[in-house]
C-alpha cells in the first residue's frame, strides 16, 4: 500500500505539492489528475526518495523508500516519458547519472531480464582494497558540517550546477546522518555479483575532463559486462549531462535507438579520437 500523509514540498516561499494525503490500496489503480507544474511528479519523488519533503510522511508498505532493505525489489517506476524504440520488447531503456548510474548498475546485476539497453554516466564503483575502511572514512567525513557545506556551495563548479531549481533547497533539508548514509553508499559501491552475466547492451560514459579514476570505473564496469562499452564525452566535466543536456540527449537517443553516436563522443584512447560521422552505436 502507498500512502501520502499531509506531504508538503516548498521550493523557498513556492509550495510544490501541499499537504497532499492519500492512499493507494493493493489491486486497485490510482492516478493523479492535474495541469503541468501541478505537482504530480514531485509528489512520486518524494514517495520514492529523490526529493525530500518539508514536512508529512511518503510512504510505500508503511515505511520509507530509503529505509527499505531492498526497494529495487519492492518497487518499480518509471516518472518521465523516455526515448523508445519502434521495436520494443516490452523491457526497459536504463538511463542513469552519478548516484543514479549506481542504482543502474545494480539493477542491470540483480534484474537484467527487464533492461533492454542502458547508458550510465560518471558511475562510480569502488574496485581498491579495504572497502570497508573506505566507507567507515566517508562517514566520518560526510558527517562534518564542512561536507554539507561544500556539496550545497560546489565551489569547484565554476558554472554553479548548484544554482540548478531545487539542487540547494533539497540538499539544506537533508539531515546529516542521511547525506553522511548516502555519501558512504556510494563510497562503498562495488561491483554486484551476477554484472558479467547481465547480456544487456550497456555503453559508461565519463567526461574527458573527470578524475582519472572516474574514467577507470567506466572501464572497469564495462570489462564486466559482455556487451559493455566505455565512451569519453570531449572536453567534459563530471556534470556535463545536466550542462549540455542537449548533448546528452543526442547521446542516449543515438545509443538506445541503434544510430549514430554524436561527434563529442570519443574513444577511451589517448587523444580522445573521435567517432566517424558515419559510425553507429552497436547492435546487440
Amino acid at each position: 500500500m502507498i500512502e501520502s500523509q499531509q506531504l508538503t514540498k516548498r521550493y523557498g516561499s513556492v509550495y510544490a505539492v501541499r499537504a497532499a494525503s492519500f492512499t493507494a490500496a493493493p489491486g486497485r489503480v490510482t492516478g493523479f489528475l492535474g495541469l503541468n507544474g501541478s505537482g504530480k511528479t514531485t509528489t512520486l519523488r518524494m514517495l520514492l526518495g529523490l526529493s525530500r519533503p518539508t514536512s508529512g510522511a511518503a510512504l510505500i508498505n508503511g515505511e520509507r523508500y530509503v529505509a527499505m532493505k531492498q526497494p529495487l525489489r519492492q518497487v518499480g517506476a518509471v516518472l518521465e516519458q523516455g526515448l523508445s524504440h519502434p521495436g520494443q520488447t516490452g523491457r526497459a531503456h536504463l538511463v542513469g547519472y552519478s548516484l543514479g548510474a549506481q542504482v543502474g548498475v545494480q539493477l542491470l546485476a540483480t534484474e537484467p531480464q527487464i533492461v533492454d539497453r542502458a547508458v550510465l554516466c560518471g558511475t562510480f564503483v569502488n574496485t581498491m582494497p579495504g572497502v570497508q575502511l573506505v566507507r567507515r572514512l566517508a562517514w566520518l567525513v560526510a558527517r562534518n558540517p564542512w561536507f554539507r557545506w561544500v556539496v550545497i556551495n560546489r565551489p569547484w563548479d565554476a558554472r554553479h550546477a548548484a544554482k540548478i531549481c531545487g539542487y540547494r533547497e533539497d540538499v539544506r533539508l537533508n539531515a546529516g546522518a542521511q547525506l553522511a548514509h548516502i555519501a558512504v553508499a556510494s563510497a562503498g559501491f562495488t561491483l554486484p555479483e551476477g554484472l558479467d552475466k547481465s547480456e544487456a547492451p550497456t555503453m559508461f560514459v565519463t567526461g574527458s575532463e573527470e578524475l582519472r579514476f572516474i574514467r577507470r570505473c567506466a572501464a572497469a564496469l564495462a570489462q564486466s559486462m559482455p556487451n559493455g562499452v566505455d565512451r569519453v564525452a570531449i572536453g567534459m566535466g563530471h556534470e556535463w549531462p545536466m550542462h549540455n543536456p542537449e548533448l546528452f540527449s543526442r547521446t542516449v537517443e543515438g545509443w538506445l535507438s541503434r544510430t549514430a553516436l554524436p561527434h563529442k563522443i570519443g574513444l577511451p584512447t589517448s587523444g580522445w579520437r573521435l567517432f566517424a560521422g558515419s559510425q553507429t552505436a552497436p547492435t546487440d
